[in-house]
């Protein structure tokens, strides 16, 4: 018994064996089973993404197909509608029919009266239901009141009063709202609440689009209405009516004014940007002079920020306000007078003078002006006024004198500077008070030159002019230090003949005339550049070249002695001198045996 169960346990692995190998060749078969579905999906996903290629190319073919029609049927549209506005303008300046101009004047002429009514227009056509609903009713009972020829005077006047209800529902038909800011016509609208509506918008907008201004559209306030025939005009949509409020230069808004002592400076858009420019001109005399501190630093006077409706044109950008409170300067205003105003008190309110306003154009009076109506103004501002007080050691400029001296050596009404001015410095201690950047008090408690300022002297001529007739003799043109070398004598040199006498000296050394005479030339001449020519009374000439500038002109007469003009290098030169010529007979001649 033991030994057939040992047998059969035996057996039970064997059989284990066999189930595994059998395993085996099923995972075989499956994986080659597996292998090639594989081979067959990719072939059908590379089918399927072939055949999505293609049905999207096709989509793309109708989609550009329908883009096509698209454009076409605007192309067309945009011609009929140009057809249309070419109709409309040719009717324009064929200008309207007898039959129109009849119907606009009726349309025209019952707007002001339907105008008065416009407040009670639901009342009204609550009143016409009504009357429609009553007149039809009574209509009925008197037909059956009146049988006989009663019935035909009631039903005339049924007629008549069916007629004026047509009339007037017409003229309701045929009127529009025409909307204006401060009496400036902006367009027309079907209704008042379309505008109305967008008043928020436009003044938000408004403001963003002009660095925070506070714009604020009211309406029957700033923004009014009247009816008007709708004949010939086009009625504007909600993005017009915004453009149309938005894009306006005209607005009235309210800013803010720093005053100084009550006197207005300059205007910007919001109260931070004010308070923010006064702070920055505070803190722009922080800085001490070398060697001092600042002991105190203030306005002078009160400064004020305060609200005020200016037009949008008067408001500035807050680099413009920092450079109108620290230089000072124009500025230019604008208000729309208010109903509880006069032209004294918008001249109180903006700190000018009456003279100094105006009209919205040159021939309006400004006497004359009322509410609604603009005026311009006009003032002169003065910087921001800051107190410094400084304390400590600094440095400071001794300014140089100057100091006139007569001379017989110049004529009248001639001058030249002998010895030019040099500033001296000093170290001074103590307390200085100062109104921005300039001094207004000291308080010097030691005081040490450094350096002595050198006095400035002019000599100052005290000799009368002499005549301007030629005296036959020739003076040095030159009165100041100067140079004569031999290459600067008459005569050959280089080859080539010179004709004058060379006077070597620094460039605006002044050229004085040689003699009396009549100056015939003025101006630039060839190689000698810059040159005058005196001719004198004994017919001989004098020529002075290369200068740097010319004082008189052809024709003058001058007298000698006079300074007629400066040395320079001109002309066909190489270095500062004068060139001197005198010609006698035509020909030059050495000026050397004529002047010394």
């Amino acid at each position: 018994m033991e030994q057939k169960q040992a047998n059969k346990r035996k057996v039970k692995p064997d059989n284990k064996g066999k189930v595994a190998n059998i395993d085996n060749m099923q995972g075989v078969e499956q994986a080659a089973k597996t292998k090639a579905p594989s081979k067959a999906k990719a072939k059908a996903a590379k089918k399927k993404a072939k055949k999505e290629a293609a049905k999207a190319a096709k989509k793309a073919k109708r989609k550009a197909k329908k883009l096509a029609r698209q454009y076409k049927a605007e192309a067309l549209d945009r011609k009929k509608r140009e057809a249309r506005a070419a109709k409309k303008a040719a009717k324009a300046a064929k200008g309207p029919s007898a039959w129109n101009k009849l119907c606009r004047g009726i349309a025209t002429a019952a707007a002001a009266p339907i105008n008065l009514h416009d407040r009670v227009q639901d009342a009204s056509d609550k009143f016409f239901i009504g009357c429609g609903y009553s007149l039809a009713t009574e209509y009925h009972d008197m037909r059956v009141r009146y049988k006989g020829s009663g019935g035909k005077i009631v039903s005339g006047l049924f007629t008549l009063i069916i007629l004026v209800c047509g009339v007037l529902l017409t003229m309701e038909h045929y009127t529009i709202y025409e909307y204006a800011y401060n009496g400036r016509v902006l367009g027309y609208v079907k209704s008042e609440e379309s505008v109305v509506s967008l008043l928020d918008v436009a003044g938000d907008h408004m403001s963003s689009s002009n660095g925070g201004a506070r714009i604020k559209f009211v309406a029957d306030n700033n923004v009014t209405f009247r009816r008007v025939s709708a004949a010939e005009k086009d009625v504007d949509d909600p993005d017009t009516v915004i453009n149309k409020l938005t894009y306006m230069t005209d607005i009235e808004v309210s800013a803010y004014g720093i005053y100084q002592d009550d006197k207005l400076l300059t205007v910007v858009e919001t109260k931070g940007t004010a308070n923010s420019l006064v702070d920055e001109v505070l803190a722009h005399y922080k800085q001490p002079d070398k060697g001092m501190r600042i002991e105190q630093l203030k306005f002078a006077k009160p400064v004020e920020v305060k609200q005020l409706d200016v037009m949008l044109t008067s408001v500035q950008s807050k680099k413009q306000a920092k450079e109108q409170l620290l230089d000072g300067g124009d500025i230019k205003l604008s208000h729309i007078i208010k109903s509880d105003e006069t032209i004294g008190n918008v001249a109180k309110a903006y700190d000018v003078n009456v003279k100094d306003m105006s009209g919205k154009t040159a021939t309006q009076a400004v006497d004359k002006l009322k509410s609604g109506d603009l005026v311009n103004m006009k003032k002169k501002v003065n910087p921001l006024e800051v107190k410094i007080v400084e304390t400590g050691k600094m440095s400071e400029t001794i300014p140089f004198e100057t100091e006139n001296q007569e001379t017989t050596d110049l004529y009248k009404g001639e001058s030249l500077v002998a010895q030019e001015g040099v500033d001296g410095r000093q170290i001074i201690s103590g307390t200085i008070t100062k109104i921005n950047d300039k001094t207004v008090k000291r308080s010097i408690k030691t005081k040490e030159v450094v350096a002595e300022p050198v006095k400035r002297i002019v000599k100052v001529g005290t000799n009368d002019k002499p005549k301007t007739a030629s005296s036959g003799s020739y003076a040095v043109p030159i009165k100041s230090a100067y140079v004569i070398n031999s290459n600067g004598r008459f005569g050959t040199r280089w080859g080539r003949k010179h004709e004058g006498l060379d006077f070597s000296c620094p460039t605006g050394t002044p050229i004085y005339a040689a003699d009396g005479g009549t100056v015939i030339k003025s101006g630039v001449s060839g190689g000698y550049g810059n040159c005058v020519v005196i001719k004198h009374d004994n017919g001989q000439e004098t020529l002075y070249g290369h200068c740097s500038k010319l004082n008189v002109s052809v024709g003058e007469k001058v007298y000698k002695g006079q300074v007629i003009a400066a040395v320079g290098n001109t002309g066909r030169s190489t270095g500062a001198h004068l060139h001197f010529e005198i010609h006698v007979g035509g020909q030059a001649v050495d000026p050397w045996n004529y002047i010394f």
